[in-house]
């Protein structure tokens, strides 16, 4: 089902209660449980946030270039996405395991039950693994940005479009969208787009609201009640209030 979108923008200029500064310049986050883990986009270690705020690195490999788009962390594990694989690193282990090769990999998410869902770019498929890790469903005919999960809900932005689909790859609500952006964020029934390098957010819901940042942004993520965001530089993270949201 096709819902209409609205034209009218609401501005809104909200300012963060706290920052973290990184002592190493990341390009992207995550958080599982109350775990921030922050990631460059090069290198052989992710890194965990402890009590106070400092990084604590976790090496994976011992190649100094790993590439690293995005990452998705798990209680036992740390899945990576290098742009032409999904990887697995084992936390206790420290064994490496490859679950999924493509040649453009844009994004991927997992699910509550460690289910892995990616994006390739240039199949335009949206491809569901199973848990021996081989495809169990594709859509195909779909070129999709950027994807986010949020409670048991797959949010798939694609150009002018967002599609937010069930576990099973099963289209729940189609929103057409005008605003130009390149990442989906999501939470609840929230749903936010953005650009990284740019200083403004759009939210997405019965009208689209533009909220203006005092930085860039590189990457969000949801915290306990807060709204984290990696600044374009990578090297602060700003927290905010879900309520300014």
């Amino acid at each position: 089902m096709i819902f209409p979108v609205h034209l009218i923008l609401f501005i809104l200029c909200i300012s963060p209660i706290d920052s973290i500064p990184l002592t190493t310049a990341c390009h992207t986050i995550h958080v599982y449980q109350d775990a921030i883990f922050c990631a460059p986009f090069t290198g052989n270690s992710l890194f965990i946030l402890d009590n106070q705020g400092k990084m604590q690195p976790i090496t994976f490999t011992d190649n100094a270039n790993y590439r690293i788009q995005n990452i998705a962390v798990t209680a036992f594990s740390c899945y990576l996405n290098n742009g032409r694989s999904i990887e697995k690193y084992y936390l206790n282990s420290g064994i490496r395991e490859t679950v999924f090769k493509a040649n453009d990999i844009t994004s991927f998410i997992i699910t509550q039950n460690e289910e892995v869902i990616l994006s390739e770019r240039q199949k335009r498929e949206v491809i569901f693994l199973d848990f021996m890790y081989t495809p169990r469903f594709i859509m195909e005919e779909v070129t999709v940005k950027d994807m986010f999960y949020a409670d048991t809900i797959i949010n798939l932005l694609l150009q002018n479009l967002i599609l937010r689909c069930d576990e099973y790859g099963n289209v729940l609500k189609e929103i057409p969208v005008l605003t130009v952006a390149r990442r989906i964020f999501a939470y609840g029934n929230n749903i936010i787009l953005f650009s990284p390098g740019g200083t403004h957010l759009y939210n997405i819901g019965d009208d689209v609201q533009k909220i203006e940042l005092l930085h860039g942004v590189r990457d969000i993520a949801e915290h306990n009640n807060h709204i984290v965001i990696l600044d374009n530089h990578g090297t602060t993270l700003f927290v905010y209030r879900k309520s300014d949201f």
